[in-house]
């Protein structure tokens, strides 16, 4: 989806430069760089599908069979096993946006008691 809206998005940029410019302009290239968060979010989703097709050779060679038959048991194995791994990421990214939160929430308060601390003077006398 991402490639998608990005080729979109370098179509839309070209017309607009062709009109607005005239069909003689030409753009700079920009740079081809890695992108870092998509690099982690390929890996991300590989690593699922491994995780995935790793289970289902691991039922397959030690013959495990639940509900009376292999097929209950590897039907159960995908569609349980990326819930489980959502799920795992899921609950992983909130406890890190929790900590976040609560780390930012700590420096605040502290800078608004040392304001506090700041604003008081003693009386003149």
């Amino acid at each position: 989806m991402a490639n998608s809206y990005r080729t979109a998005t370098r179509a839309a940029v070209h017309r607009a430069n062709a009109y607005y410019f005239g069909p003689d302009h030409v753009l700079s290239a920009g740079s081809r760089r890695l992108d870092l968060g998509m690099a982690v979010a390929v890996l991300r989703a590989v690593l699922s599908v491994l995780l995935v097709a790793g289970l289902l050779v691991l039922v397959l060679f030690t013959d495990l069979r639940l509900f009376g038959g292999r097929w209950p048991t590897l039907a159960l194995v995908m569609v349980c096993t990326p819930f489980a791994v959502g799920a795992w990421w899921h609950l992983r990214r909130r406890r890190r946006a929790e900590a976040e939160s609560e780390a930012e929430s700590e420096a605040g308060s502290a800078a608004g008691s040392e304001c506090e601390t700041e604003t008081e003077s003693p009386p003149a006398g």
